[in-house]
């Protein structure tokens, strides 16, 4: 049967194309922004905004800077319930807790490169730990190319990581890049609100070379131009982020 298959823009961060071989090998920064929200919490909105924001400036200087946004179900009450939520999600939150030591747990919370646990609509303390990321060689390398085969209904992803450790994990999240909701119930009824990069998709793959295969399920909507794929590097242990890339549907 023909194969459809969409193209893809890929985003990729690394050492220059000029730059001199170095031991051990260093790689260029980047800084992916994990944040857990709801839309029956009262301060996500402005968390959304702040997303929105960084995004934006990430596109406009060209800075490997990434954001996902997990919606968890720990609001999902009386009969309400946020359609992008996931108690995936939730446990995703609870476990990043005990990995940094992160004792209280609130939304917004944002995580950045797998570490901290801060309030995810603090705008100085994220924009500090974000330039510290951006300041530092990066620990891994991460190339992603995707090819859409509808006869299998399924993302065929291959990966290059120029790294390998025995404990690392290529985490993989399909993310709709951006949602509009009028919110009927909870803290936040009544308010049309905006989100991106929502995760709508997780998989996660253990890895035992710098270079290999997944495949990720295609989400109910078809329309694929509207989604996003974020992968990234991940220590399975300290749940430390090596490395990031994007890509983006077009047709």
């Amino acid at each position: 049967m023909k194969k459809l298959v969409y193209s893809l823009v890929l985003i990729a961060w690394g050492v220059g194309a000029h730059a001199q071989p170095l031991t051990p090998p260093r790689f260029g920064p980047t800084v992916l922004l994990e944040l857990f929200s709801s839309e029956g919490c009262e301060g996500c909105p402005y968390a959304d905004e702040f997303m929105e924001e960084i995004l934006r400036l990430a596109d406009s200087t060209s800075s490997p800077v990434y954001v996902i946004d997990y919606h968890v179900d720990i609001w999902n009450r009386s009969g309400w319930v946020d359609p992008y939520s996931d108690s995936n999600y939730s446990k995703r939150q609870t476990e990043y807790m005990k990995r940094v030591g992160q004792q209280a747990l609130f939304t917004p919370m944002l995580f950045v490169n797998g570490k901290l646990g801060l309030p995810a609509a603090a705008k100085s303390e994220v924009g500090s730990a974000i330039y510290s990321e951006l300041s530092k060689f990066g620990e891994g390398q991460l190339t992603l190319n995707a090819a859409l085969t509808r006869t299998a209904d399924a993302i065929n992803i291959s990966y290059n990581t120029n790294t390998l450790q025995d404990s690392l994990q290529l985490v993989l999240v399909l993310t709709e890049r951006l949602i509009k909701n009028k919110v009927t119930s909870g803290e936040n009824a009544g308010k049309l609100l905006t989100h991106h990069n929502v995760a709508r998709i997780l998989k996660i793959v253990d890895i035992t070379d710098p270079a290999g295969y997944a495949q990720l399920p295609l989400p109910s909507d078809p329309e694929l131009t509207k989604y996003s794929l974020v992968g990234f590097l991940q220590n399975k242990n300290t749940w430390e982020i090596y490395a990031t890339d994007e890509l983006l549907f077009r047709r």
